[in-house]
């Protein structure tokens, strides 16, 4: 479900959001019989809002959440049931100058993974990623051509599958 609203009148002059909720489950048949089975359960939404231009400032930002319930039993299974939970937020804002504008944006992300029935231990990280870049378009090339520099630092935390997958699956070698 995805809706947007524009030509807002308040600090926000467009909002936008989603939500997906996917519900997946696939059991493998070995000789007639059900040998491992699979679920994996995500709720996830999204929202993103975009503010009105202020002096020489204009950008947006956001959030994300997330939902995840996965669990494999049976002969194959490659990890114990594992719920996850994961939420962001995230800015981006530009300053515009005649013949130059400065771009910076900034993500932080949460992510909390806990084992059901198991010993291996709950799991969180806190990561951040950021970048910072310079336009320029020299006023001798008429705005026809520009120069960009820009620095960024990313970081992700560990899928589900990294962290406790028992090793590789059997049925596709990964």
């Amino acid at each position: 479900v995805r809706g947007e609203m524009k030509d807002l009148g308040g600090f926000f002059r467009a909002i936008r959001g989603s939500f997906a909720g996917r519900r997946y489950k696939h059991e493998e048949i070995v000789a007639g019989e059900t040998g491992t089975q699979f679920r994996n359960d995500t709720n996830e939404f999204e929202f993103l809002g975009t503010h009105r231009t202020y002096g020489r400032f204009s950008g947006s930002m956001g959030g994300w959440v997330l939902d995840r319930s996965f669990a494999a039993t049976g002969e194959e299974a490659l990890s114990p049931p594992v719920d996850q939970t994961g939420a962001a937020v995230h800015l981006y804002e530009e300053v515009t100058f005649h013949h130059a504008t400065l771009q910076a944006g900034g993500r932080f992300d949460y992510a909390s993974y806990t084992p059901l029935g198991s010993d291996l231990p709950a799991r969180d990280f806190s990561t951040f990623s950021g970048s910072v870049g310079l336009l320029i378009q020299p006023p001798a090339f008429d705005h026809r051509s520009s120069i960009a520099v820009s620095v960024a630092r990313t970081s992700r935390y560990p899928a589900l599958e990294e962290l406790y997958f028992f090793g590789p699956h059997p049925g596709n070698f990964a």
